[in-house]
Formats: structure tokens, C-alpha cells, sequence
């Protein structure tokens, strides 16, 4: 899942927003500028979207909302830097696992009163779209037709898709790799036990957030006490 995060920071910050890397695809999806789209029952190459796009990214750059050296950033490290660093309001980042929270946690360091919150995605003339599609169920194993012995192997389907599993491959061991949070779900103890953890993260495919209630969502990683917002540009 991709989502813009804004950062009320206490410091001024340079940019309002970064034309790099995932940010860009944020504001892409804002126009549906995805290329392809359907009209008249028909599968069509969209140039409209495009030049919407475009049009709104040249007068980010132009007003100086973004930094202009942008193109050198193409995997959004720098534009991740500049928001950890407090240059950087809006920054759209790939959500999950403890590579994120890494994320925030520099930025807390740099300065602790900075606060997260999660927007809505910014809606556009076409309407409001996702940068990408996160189906409920994808196809994340199958059964060799020939196997010898399918009943020992819905057997494992199921225990690795159970709560008990899903829960000690995402977090390990309670007590020895993490421990109830603030809020109650799973927090790991430090670094060193989630690096032994999260290699498994694959191991889980099988396994629905769902099933851990709360503690499943997104936004229980985040703190979301409202704050007044910045004015940004908007279409």
C-alpha cells in the first residue's frame, strides 16, 4: 500500500511535497494517470490524464513545492531523508513491516513533538484513486495436481494460516522478541529481535491480517492525535 504521510513537524520545512519515486506514483493515481483506462466499454491509451498530471507536477516545480533536483532521486531515498529530517511536509511511503517503523523512528529522534498522520488519498478531477491494489486474497501457493499425499498438505495450509502461527512468524516469541505495546499489540523489544523475525515475513503470505483484529491495522503503528494541518496545493 502506498499512502501519503504529512509530518506537522516544529520546524519550518523546505518542500510540501517530492515529485520522486512512490510520492510521484501517489500523485499519478491522483489523475488515474495509469495510461490505460476504460471508456466506452473500450480499453483505451489515455493521453488526457496524462497532461492533467503533468500539468499539476509542473506547478509544484515551478512554485518551488518540490525540490527540482527530483529526476536524481529515483529510488526516494532522498526525499525519505528530507522528511526524517523535517524538510519534507508530505512524503508518500510504502506502509508496513519494521523497515517503516525505522523510518519513523528517525524521524522522532530528529524531533520527538513530530507527529504522523495518514490522509486520505488526494482525489483529482477524475476522481480518487489507489496507486496500487491490495486485493483480500491473491494466489500465494498451489498444490502440485500429482502429489502423493494433498491431505498432509492442507494439513500444513492449515496450521500456517492459523492465528497461532500467522502471530510467532510476524513477531516471534512473546516475551523474548516482543511484548504487549501501549495499545496492546505486538511490539518488538528492539531491533536485533525483529531482524530475527522478519526474515519469515513470507512464511505469513497464507495468513489474514484480519485474524489479529485491532492489531492488524496500519494505523495502530501510528499516532494519530489530530493537529492543525499545513495548507497544501491542491487541484
Amino acid at each position: 500500500m502506498c499512502v501519503f504521510f504529512l509530518a506537522n513537524l516544529s520546524w519550518s520545512v523546505t518542500y510540501g511535497t517530492s515529485l520522486a519515486y512512490i510520492t510521484n506514483q501517489v500523485l499519478n493515481a491522483m489523475f488515474q494517470n495509469s495510461k490505460w483506462v476504460v471508456e466506452d466499454g473500450k480499453l483505451i491509451h489515455d493521453w488526457e490524464r496524462a497532461k492533467a498530471a503533468t500539468a499539476f507536477k509542473k506547478r509544484l516545480y515551478d512554485e518551488g513545492i518540490v525540490d527540482k533536483d527530483y529526476l536524481t532521486d529515483k529510488a526516494g531515498q532522498k526525499a525519505q531523508q528530507d522528511w526524517v529530517n523535517g524538510k519534507l511536509g508530505m512524503w508518500g511511503g510504502q506502509t508496513g513491516g519494521p523497515g517503516w517503523l525505522q523510518v519513523y523512528e528517525s524521524l522522532k529522534k530528529n524531533n520527538p513533538s513530530a507527529e504522523v498522520i495518514v490522509i486520505p488519498l488526494p482525489k483529482g478531477p477524475y476522481g480518487q484513486f489507489s496507486p496500487v491494489i491490495n486485493n483480500p486474497v491473491q494466489l500465494t501457493a498451489m498444490v502440485n495436481a500429482q502429489a502423493k499425499n494433498p491431505e498432509a498438505i492442507m494439513k500444513y495450509v492449515d496450521f500456517i494460516s492459523s492465528d497461532q502461527a500467522g502471530k510467532t512468524l510476524g513477531y516471534g516469541i512473546e516475551g523474548t522478541h516482543y511484548t504487549a505495546g501501549k495499545n496492546g499489540c505486538p511490539a518488538f523489544v528492539d531491533k536485533d529481535k525483529a531482524k530475527e523475525v522478519t526474515y519469515a515475513s513470507d512464511f505469513r503470505m497464507l495468513f489474514s491480517p484480519v485474524l489479529e483484529g485491532k492489531c492488524g491495522r496500519y494505523e495502530e503503528t501510528l499516532n494519530l492525535t489530530t493537529r492543525p494541518r499545513r495548507n497544501t496545493t491542491t487541484c
